[in-house]
């Protein structure tokens, strides 16, 4: 609710009514005020095209994004302005993201000509542009009302190629914008990761992040990433599917995901255990491969590591689950 409820304000200055926006998300005023409750996606997402609809005004989420204050976003724009400088205030606020969507995490490439903001959009769903045009218009607002000057975007990326209301982008941002990049992105200056912030304040953004970390363990985060980490595990295990692996591979940091699974009851190891079983399993049973062969299939160095967690696992060994098949014969 903490990224929705602005929406709304904005949509009502826009012209499209509060009330109907709230019968498009289904539910009552008195919802706003829980700040904590994870509005469905896909309500979202109707609301965006109604929204469109009533108004004929396809770029609607740009305009909505320039209308962002820094008070709508709340604890991310007060620890940014105050953080020692851009790297930090970017570091803060991707563990933070999570109090405003699940949607997706955002990851910062400095490099020498340029620094890129981008975001890495949660792979399981399918996320409309009407929600990449709104996010990605709101980092370019809040950038401005935060931190130094060189924390100023001076380019916008999207991932998509140019829409009808292309024309709209430049605009409404007030910047150049470029369409079939790599990543829906922000660019920034070189310098802005070490620019220093001189309203930096350090105790106060020890202040905040303790209040943070606690609205974040509180935060119900649902089953979408449980999902999104099984799929990559499973990619990676060749490879030894490490966290950090993961982590990257998903584009957030190795703690963030730590911290969010362990949010939903669950642990990176619980789920590497998880995916490697139902494997193990599956290889041994449906493709009759040898031990060794399933072992490096799931990221063990040999049979005997793979013996000893199968055996933890489902309290049998690979030779005795192997025997128990219709027709096979024991392998090892």
């Amino acid at each position: 609710m903490r990224s929705v409820a602005p929406i709304l304000n904005h949509l009502n200055a826009l012209g499209f009514p509060e009330d109907r926006a709230l019968a498009c998300l289904g539910i009552e005023r008195t919802a706003l005020r829980a700040l904590d409750t994870r509005v469905d996606y896909q309500s979202v997402e109707r609301l965006w095209q109604a929204a469109i609809d009533t108004t004929g005004d396809p770029a609607l989420p740009l305009r909505a994004a320039r209308l962002v204050e820094a008070a709508e976003i709340g604890l991310l724009a007060y620890i940014a302005a105050a953080s020692r400088d851009g790297r930090s205030a970017f570091e803060t606020a991707r563990e933070l993201v999570p109090l405003m969507t699940t949607l997706a995490d955002i990851s910062l490439d400095a490099g020498e000509e340029c620094s890129i903001v981008r975001y890495c959009w949660n792979p399981s769903l399918e996320i409309s542009l009407p929600t990449r045009e709104y996010a990605v218009g709101t980092i370019v607002q809040a950038t401005r009302s935060v931190g130094s000057r060189s924390w100023c975007p001076e380019a916008a990326l999207f991932a998509y190629p140019p829409p009808a209301h292309a024309d709209e982008y430049e605009r409404i941002l007030e910047l150049p914008v470029h369409f079939e990049a790599s990543h829906d992105a922000v660019v920034f200056a070189a310098s802005m990761p070490d620019e220093l912030n001189p309203a930096s304040d350090p105790a106060l953004v020890q202040a905040l992040e303790r209040h943070a970390q606690e609205l974040l363990a509180k935060l119900p985060l649902g089953d979408d990433l449980q999902s999104c980490v099984r799929h990559r595990i499973a990619l990676l295990l060749p490879s030894g599917a490490s966290a950090e692996a993961v982590a990257e591979a998903l584009g957030m940091s190795t703690r963030n995901l730590r911290r969010r699974l362990e949010a939903d009851h669950t642990s990176y190891k619980h789920i590497l255990d998880e995916v490697r079983c139902e494997l193990a399993r599956q290889y041994l049973a449906q493709e009759r491969r040898g031990v060794e062969e399933v072992a490096i299939a799931i990221g063990f160095s040999d049979g005997s590591a793979l013996h000893k967690a199968f055996r933890r696992w489902t309290g049998e060994s690979p030779a005795e689950f192997a025997r128990t098949l219709p027709g096979s014969d024991e392998r090892s």
